[in-house]
């Protein structure tokens, strides 16, 4: 994720309002409105009822809306409500339709099967989880630039989900739990955490190099004006050392010229110091997520063996979820068999 993004601004806001237990809906574009309980109304001035425009032409039109922008007094409220106690929240998914029609034929469609075929067992309904990290980087240089990142973790497979976008579109709570049903195992929350901040040390180096980057170019340019600057000074004295016929007058200049060396150096040294880039990392908050999905528990048969395999089918994305190899985690969208009877691992190749 880019840094600076509307998008990662507008879910950072609506996690924060809605980790507070409220309810935030959009009637137009770039426009929000959100219902919050009595115990968040002293934060807001004891109000209950907020509109917020995350453009500055939307607020014009708006007169009553707070203006959630990069660097706004809003959005430092809000941020300072929720980085001092941090936020959390549960929400458990609305899912219209959990069966998947003619499943065997799905699977053939969306995974390559060689030299075998799958067979379909049984199918139950089992509880899914992601936790949803929002994190708050603070660019340092003589100047603070801010922007949010956030990391979407499958908690059943301590993976980060790359097009987490897409599923917080999707991702519409329910008033409740809409179905009780048992939850798949999940991977511990520190792990997931760790996970997160993998994905967001991969997505912000990006930013990180480009503003770095940025500094560079600004240094170097400043550093030609220093040396020109100390250049011409040095030059100036030289010529008056040698027009000089005081030679007390000349050692004074010359001594000049050495102070401008020093000086020169120490405003190298200033600049360096001010072009040089920090980043500061800090979780606001997390929301988790839970979904009800449908296990396939499927045989995957070649000749008279067979293997059993567990395809998730995501009632959300309307996608079967590829299994992942028992031998290096990756995911499996290819299915065959190795010499052994097992199911093959393409990380290591068939053998």
């Amino acid at each position: 994720m880019a840094s600076r993004r509307p998008e990662d601004l507008r879910t950072f806001v609506v996690g924060c309002l809605e980790s507070a237990g409220g309810v935030v809906e959009f009637p137009e574009y770039g426009l929000a409105e959100a219902l919050l309980p009595d115990s968040a109304a002293p934060a807001f001035g004891g109000r209950t009822f907020l509109r917020i425009a995350f453009d500055p032409e939307v607020a014009r039109e708006h007169p009553d809306a707070e203006l959630a922008v990069y660097g706004s007094e809003f959005l430092d409220r809000l941020v300072g409500l929720f980085t001092q106690s941090g936020a959390t929240a549960v929400r458990h998914l609305r899912v219209d339709r959990l069966e998947v029609t003619r499943p065997a034929e799905r699977l053939t469609e969306q995974f390559q099967f060689v030299n075998c075929r799958p067979t379909l067992d049984y199918s139950a309904i089992r509880g899914f989880c992601y936790l949803l990290f929002h994190f708050k980087l603070v660019y340092l240089t003589d100047e603070r630039e801010e922007a949010f990142h956030s990391a979407l973790v499958n908690l059943n497979t301590n993976r980060p989900v790359e097009d987490a976008e897409r599923f917080l579109q999707m991702a519409i709570p329910a008033p409740s739990r809409p179905i009780v049903c048992p939850e798949e195992p999940v991977c511990p929350i520190p792990e997931a955490y760790r996970t997160a901040c993998a994905f967001l040390k991969r997505q912000a180096e990006r930013s990180f190099r480009a503003k770095q980057e940025e500094s560079r170019r600004h240094l170097e340019t400043d550093l030609r004006r220093i040396d020109a600057y100390y250049n011409d000074l040095q030059e100036e004295t030289g010529r008056r050392v040698e027009r000089s016929g005081d030679p007390d007058r000349a050692d004074a200049l010359r001594h000049r010229i050495q102070a401008y060396e020093v000086e020169r150096e120490r405003r190298k040294k200033e600049l360096e110091d001010k072009y040089s880039l920090r980043l500061q990392v800090r979780l606001t908050s997390a929301v988790l997520y839970v979904q009800p999905k449908i296990v396939h528990f499927v045989r995957v048969t070649h000749r008279d063996r067979w293997f059993p395999v567990q395809f998730v089918w995501d009632p959300l994305l309307k996608t079967f979820e590829p299994p992942l190899c028992d031998l290096c985690g990756e995911e499996l969208r290819t299915i065959a068999f190795d010499k052994n009877g097992q199911i093959a691992c393409w990380g290591k190749g068939i053998k």
